[in-house]
């Protein structure tokens, strides 16, 4: 009965699920890629989105799980760029329950596909429903770690603007500097909450792989295992490539940017001192400090909420003018020209 009841707490120790979280275009894929380097199972590339030239080396994002998000915040009427911070109470809703049914159900069924029980997922949608997941991990009865990718805002939306053209208010700077802060306020929920965490910064990872994967590895409790030598150097040697990386900016590049809100800088400061261990990431310092960051973003929820919904009556109204203007006359179309 000893022996059974050992062999089962073993198996349940190998049961854990690494996500990386993190705003869009911050890295997430590069990071993603790392976990290899700790035998972390990353699951079958026919299961994942296929690289495109935004990001030719690929993104090792699940397609089940990609599907799921976008059908969890279509629910909430909200786009991939929506600014609308969802809470716990938001998903404990009749659909909300079905969509944590699959979820669950499906991080059991890609952990089982596993050789030694732990698995590594992506999605940046997944920070905005972090609530949902971090519940999903639960009844699944598995251990969950994240791994939080932190790049410079302007940097963000830079490669945004460069890489995801889209008409309306989603593109303009402003914008995607809250929709970062956005981001990791749900990804943060996971340090707030307890869970085993590191914040790692893509610069530093590029510049460094190696020191980068040593002291992710000792802050997740995940070492790098003996024989992985070889993969660590290929990872930082042949994987990463500088010249994807088209901007690099600092925290003064930041503060003197007037299109960058003062609570995206503080948040960006505080992720950067957890990222470069000036203050631990678990320390009650850190934790007051962002928890008075992520009060202050949930004041500002109805003001989020609000530009949402103006940018989706943009965005219905473009919409609406791209087919009149294509079904019209040619000499009204040329007079439509006029006002583009």
């Amino acid at each position: 009965m000893k022996d059974t009841q050992v062999s089962g707490v073993a198996r349940e120790r190998q049961r854990s699920v690494v996500t990386v979280l993190g705003p869009p275009r911050s890295g997430t894929s590069a990071i993603t890629r790392a976990l290899e380097c700790l035998d972390v199972d990353l699951g079958k590339s026919e299961d994942h989105r296929i690289a495109d030239p935004a990001n030719p080396k690929g993104f090792w994002e699940d397609l089940l799980i990609i599907d799921l998000c976008a059908r969890g915040l279509a629910s909430y009427n909200l786009p991939w760029y929506g600014l609308q911070l969802l809470t716990r109470e938001d998903w404990q809703t009749p659909r909300g329950r079905e969509l944590l049914a699959e979820a669950a159900d499906l991080v059991n069924r890609r952990i089982s596909n596993t050789a030694k029980g732990i698995w590594g997922c992506k999605n940046p949608q997944m920070g905005r429903m972090i609530w949902l997941w971090m519940e999903a991990f639960k009844q699944a009865h598995c251990r969950d770690y994240y791994v939080i990718a932190l790049r410079n805002p302007l940097s963000v939306a830079a490669s945004v603007i460069r890489g995801s053209p889209h008409f309306g208010v989603g593109c303009s700077p402003t914008h995607l500097h809250l929709m970062w802060l956005v981001y990791h306020i749900g990804a943060m929920q996971t340090v707030l909450a307890g869970k085993p965490a590191v914040v790692v910064d893509f610069d530093c990872m590029v510049a460094n792989p190696g020191a980068g994967l040593e002291r992710m590895a000792a802050q997740l409790g995940l070492p790098i295992p003996p024989g992985n030598q070889h993969a660590v150097d290929s990872y930082g040697e042949k994987f990463l490539d500088k010249k994807l990386r088209h901007t690099e900016f600092t925290v003064s590049d930041l503060a003197a940017d007037p299109r960058v809100p003062g609570l995206v800088c503080r948040a960006y400061e505080a992720l950067l001192d957890a990222a470069h261990d000036r203050q631990g990431l678990h320390s009650e310092e850190f934790r007051k400090r962002w928890g008075a960051i992520a009060n202050e973003a949930m004041d500002r929820n109805s003001t989020f909420r609000l530009i949402d919904q103006m940018d989706n009556r943009l965005t219905r109204s473009r919409y609406i003018a791209r087919i009149i203007y294509r079904h019209s006359p040619r000499p009204v179309r040329r007079w439509l020209s006029r006002f583009a």
